[in-house]
């Protein structure tokens, strides 16, 4: 049987059995575009690092300027420019809760208001003009405009408050915003949540119109003069506190509400009459559902699509107000990839992408709707999966615009700004093509032959192939490409660049074992420009060998970088566990993870591990970190001198792995506290340790980089849960692939803001039992089963599983990226 990927436009499919594929569409894709009916992985994001540290609390975007609210303040930079950033003076916001912002035009009816509620109207009086603005509000301070100055600058004052709102001749004190939450700039009106009476965010603000920062107050019959604030003049869209207001894509004004519960839609309604000269409003309940908040909101080709705590849903507001059901879940194409119940969300559009920040299987990620595809679907899929190396929970998006183009940013939960794609070299895309099979129960097949060709091969490629028989790994096997030479300029009127040597590769892949199943499939991968074109797998149903390659093709042969492995455990006591490290084969690295003497006499407790830890050591594939009670009794004077080499901590490398051991230097006395007696450089945050772990992260080429200390950052082990916040360092900002650590005596998996913690402290000591609650992000573990962590490193992926001791049974099958 033959089974070909006829087209890619079909987007993401995994609302179907993995056994139903589709020859147009694809299980799984990551870091990658199908745009041009092509695979091509994306380009890495690059960190801005010269923006001011703090809690990012907002990115904004108007033209090329882009700002950055941090902890109270703001700074700004052109980035059509190579200006530095530059801070905004006059800002005065809360330093740590989010910030919300809205650009806002001039005013435009600068006259003021007179007359009873029914039939106030603008006179002759001049009322000062406001300017063009980015107005910011946090909830809590007065909000503040962010107003274009002389010279280019960008400054920042208060707006006035209902107490200075006055009537005056020349009208400039007729202004005023009251403090609140998601300023919405439509139809000529800002609006904004602010609390009612009893302290709920559940009423709905409104400018003058045409006033965009002189909110609606009551006017006096007699003077003219100010009678009640805004919130004698609010709507409402409910009882429940909103989380959102988003205007719509239709020219007449009308916005949405959301709260956790339900969506709104509200239109100015100028046809009954008026209210203090402005519009009532008609509100159209739309759904049972909200947006998660006012960052969630993004458009699909005319319809509006936004994250809620289920997962990613649009509407049609057209269809809405003619009372037909339209908020069916759009994720339905993706919804086996999302998490049950999302806890964050960001969207925005990009390129003619529409991408949404959620939770996903993976972690944290970024689903890509391609809104230009045409389809036998229709228009627009969702098409990839972004997991961006090195990057957590992103918070919010803002889009630059230049006569360059346009350029996507985002500030992440864990305080650093990226700019999407900006760099040259690519993200590892992954594409899954399968579970393909004969239709029928009564045949199996097994996997014979893949054939994957991929055009623009110009630049160093390997390409990385794994076979899967239902849903089980068969083989893992890489494939340099040879690259073509691409020509500076075309030397011939052809449609298409050329080279020297072809730039069409054939990878044709065979597996060495034949399994037999019902479903084959393969993951292919790889992080160079070359785009994979075409897709094909054979099957066959019998145990025939495959034929003999065609002349044309070349087959790939196998990358230098064979599959690695290691063994993690700590915690020890001689025997099982220590018995099965040193039977494991001699291309295993076992990495200790601290506490292998407990007793009085440290050198009686190395010379119990003559036969195994000794061995391991004397055959140089024993790398550890040490544990409190290695540096209890006599200062890790024995550990140092027979395990450590002297080392405190440091940095190896095994193959494609580099080892980062960061140490502690607590004994049992001080775990947990500042008192660091045996580690002089000191190991939180700004220490000479960490500084030196930061540089090396940054500095290392490594293909992963794992950090090994022995106390967890995170566990839910019942005597040390929730783990010690003194050594949760941003390990991932700094660049580990994964943090791994002992301590607790179990096995454990934690993923904190998309990045693997393991702690394996199985090594047969005292086992423990979980709390009652796990922690944030636990993810699977055992208890009182001592045993240890089975590691396999390739080309671009990490494979882990736990290993019983007693059953030699493998648990907790997992594999992550780098």
């Amino acid at each position: 049987m033959t089974y070909n990927q006829e087209s890619f436009l079909g987007g993401l499919s995994s609302r179907f059995d993995r056994l139903r594929p589709d020859a147009n569409s694809y299980p799984l894709l990551i870091n990658g575009r199908v745009r041009d009916n092509r695979v091509e992985a994306i380009k890495k994001l690059v960190q801005d690092t010269a923006l001011p540290t703090g809690t990012y609390q907002n990115i904004t975007a108007v033209g090329s300027i882009l700002v950055v609210f941090v902890s109270g303040s703001a700074y700004y930079r052109d980035t059509a420019t190579t200006n530095g950033w530059r801070s905004v003076l006059g800002l005065t916001l809360d330093v740590a809760g989010d910030v919300d912002t809205v650009a806002v035009p001039a005013s435009t009816i600068n006259y003021k208001r007179s007359g009873p509620l029914d039939a106030v109207s603008f006179n002759n009086s001049p009322a000062a003009r406001s300017p063009e603005a980015i107005l910011a509000t946090d909830g809590i301070t007065q909000p503040c405009i962010l107003y274009p100055v002389v010279g280019g600058s960008i400054a920042a004052r208060p707006t006035q408050t209902y107490a200075q709102w006055t009537e005056t001749a020349d009208g400039t004190l007729r202004e005023y915003v009251p403090i609140g939450r998601y300023p919405v700039y439509a139809g000529r009106k800002l609006y904004m949540a602010i609390k009612s009476s009893s302290g709920y965010l559940n009423r709905i603000a409104q400018s003058v119109s045409g006033r965009p920062l002189d909110f609606v107050v009551a006017i006096d019959n007699t003077t003219g003069d100010k009678d009640g604030d805004a919130l004698t003049t609010a709507t409402s869209a409910g009882f429940d506190e909103l989380l959102g207001l988003y205007a719509t894509s239709f020219n007449d004004g009308s916005f949405l509400a959301c709260t956790a519960r339900n969506t709104t839609g509200l239109t100015p309604d100028f046809s009954s009459g008026s209210f203090f000269g402005e519009p009532y409003f008609i509100n159209t309940p739309l759904f049972n559902v909200g947006a998660l908040n006012n960052q969630s909101v993004a458009d699909l080709n005319g319809d509006t699509a936004f994250i809620t705590q289920q997962g990613i849903q649009s509407y049609n507001a057209t269809k809405q107000n003619k009372i037909e059901s339209h908020n069916d879940q759009i994720s339905s194409q993706v919804y086996k990839l999302l998490t049950p119940t999302q806890t964050f969300g960001a969207a925005t559009n990009f390129d003619d992408y529409a991408m949404f920040a959620v939770n996903t299987v993976f972690g944290p990620a970024v689903v890509v709707y391609d809104t230009s595809i045409q389809s036998a679907n229709g228009p627009g899929r969702f098409v990839a999966i972004d997991m961006y190396s090195g990057v957590g929970q992103i918070k919010q998006f803002a889009r630059t615009t230049a006569a360059t183009g346009e350029r996507l940013w985002f500030i992440t939960a864990d305080n650093r700004l990226f700019e999407f794609g900006a760099a040259s070299s690519r993200e590892t895309c992954r594409f899954y093509i399968g579970d393909w099979n004969t239709s029928s129960g009564k045949v199996a097949q097994n996997f014979r032959r893949a054939q994957f060709v991929f055009s623009e091969v110009v630049e160093d490629t390997v390409v990385q192939v794994t076979s899967y028989i239902d849903q089980n790994l068969v083989e893992r096997v890489g494939y340099p490409l040879v690259p073509a030479v691409q020509n500076d300029a075309p030397v011939r009127s052809v449609p298409f660049a050329m080279t020297t040597g072809p730039a069409t590769a054939i990878v044709q892949y065979e597996p060495a074992t034949a399994w037999y199943g019902f479903g084959v499939g393969a993951m292919i991968e790889w992080n160079s420009s070359a785009k994979l074109v075409f897709a094909t797998l054979e099957a066959g149903t019998n145990g025939s060998t495959p034929s003999q390659l065609s002349q044309n093709v070349t087959q790939g042969t196998l990358t230098a970088d064979r599959p690695q492995q290691f063994a993690f455990v700590g915690d020890m006591d001689p025997g099982d566990v220590a018995d099965l490290l040193v039977r494991l084969p001699l291309s295993v690295t076992v990495i200790g993870l601290g506490d292998y003497f407990y007793g009085a006499d440290h050198t009686a407790d190395y010379a119990a591990y003559a036969n195994t830890l000794q061995v391991l050591k004397s055959q140089g594939r024993f790398i550890t970190v040490a544990g409190n009670h290695d540096l209890d009794v006599d200062g890790g004077l024995v550990y140092n001198n027979f395990f450590g080499n002297g080392k405190r901590h440091y940095s190896i490398v095994v193959g494609n792995v580099e080892f980062f051991i960061y140490n502690t230097g607590w004994n049992t006395a001080t775990v947990g506290t500042t008192n660091h007696p045996y580690e002089p450089d000191g190991f939180v945050a700004g220490s000479v340790q960490a500084n030196e772990l930061r540089a090396a992260l940054a500095a290392s080429t490594a293909k992963f980089k794992f950090v090994v200390l022995h106390e967890p950052p995170y566990t839910s082990v019942a005597n040390y849960t929730p783990g010690y916040s003194l050594l949760r360092l941003p390990f991932k900002a700094w660049g580990a692939t994964a943090v791994f650590s002992g301590h607790a005596h179990l096995y454990e998996r934690i993923i904190v803001d998309g990045l693997n913690y393991y702690i394996v402290g199985t090594g047969g000591h005292s086992p423990s039992a979980f709390a009652a609650s796990y922690v944030a992000g636990h993810q699977n573990g055992l208890a009182s089963t001592p045993g240890y962590l089975l590691l396999t490193t390739d080309e671009y992926d990490a494979t882990s599983k736990f290993i019983r001791a007693d059953t030699g049974a493998a648990v907790d099958l997992f594999a992550f990226g780098r």
